[in-house]
């Protein structure tokens, strides 16, 4: 495809042309896919101000959208994310599509940014249905288990708290959550124990029963250890 714009060309006139015209909008999301990284970029910045302004003008483009979630270099993948984002709350049938997307760039190596974006992507789209918040339940679980106590981890705790905050989170989350953070609560330090105590205080029926479980397992072993020790006497007094 012959594009109206290249990389050279200023990117407000180039905005303002994908504001008012299909015709770009669809040659911007062509672009994504270019073989150049830095026409790559140059579309996947301007569409990030699209976005921005009006995301609806690029709810058509969503499959090319997410398919440059798969894009080499951090900066196209960083912008694609916060159009993502931005159709969480009118359009989040598109996002569902990008959630293998998401969860590899949970783990983007290359990029800080790209990682926490999505961790944020995910979290605007789990506040969205008890459905969805089981759904991305798994993959943020295990990125909090994987950057416990990284630079980025306190992020990621805020951007938790605000997508528990919502009414639309299913009950088997808040038990996760409790039993997640149940440990820092009680044994941590410092701010990562305030911050985890503050988390699982929302949720004081599930952090009972987590609690319930926990003895009953931990009498369970206890048992277990104890009939052992007993078995071992036996086989001394045998000898």
């Amino acid at each position: 495809m012959k594009y109206s714009f290249t990389v050279e060309t200023d990117k407000a006139e180039t905005i303002d042309g994908a504001l008012r015209r299909v015709k770009t909008r669809r040659e911007l999301s062509d672009a994504l896919g270019a073989p150049t990284r830095a026409l790559r970029e140059y579309a996947s910045d301007v569409l990030r101000a699209v976005a921005s302004e009006n995301p609806e003008l690029l709810v058509d483009f969503g499959d090319e959208i997410v398919d440059a979630l798969d894009r080499p270099e951090a900066f196209t993948r960083a912008n694609i994310l916060l159009v993502l984002d931005s159709f969480v709350p009118r359009h989040a049938i598109i996002v569902s599509k990008a959630i293998h997307q998401l969860e590899d760039c949970l783990y983007d190596e290359e990029s800080k940014i790209v990682r926490l974006e999505a961790f944020e992507v995910l979290c605007h789209y789990g506040a969205t249905t008890e459905t969805r918040s089981k759904t991305v339940w798994n993959y943020l679980s295990e990125a909090l288990r994987c950057y416990h106590g990284d630079p980025e981890f306190t992020t990621m705790l805020n951007l938790l708290t605000e997508m528990l905050q919502g009414a639309k989170v299913s009950e088997s989350v808040k038990e996760g959550v409790v039993r997640l953070f149940l440990f820092d609560a009680e044994q941590g330090r410092g701010i990562l124990q305030k911050r985890a105590q503050q988390l699982i205080a929302q949720f004081p029926e599930q952090q009972k029963k987590v609690k319930v479980e926990q003895k009953a397992a931990a009498a369970k072993r206890a048992a277990a250890a104890e009939a052992a020790r007993l078995d071992d006497d036996d086989f001394d007094d045998l000898d």
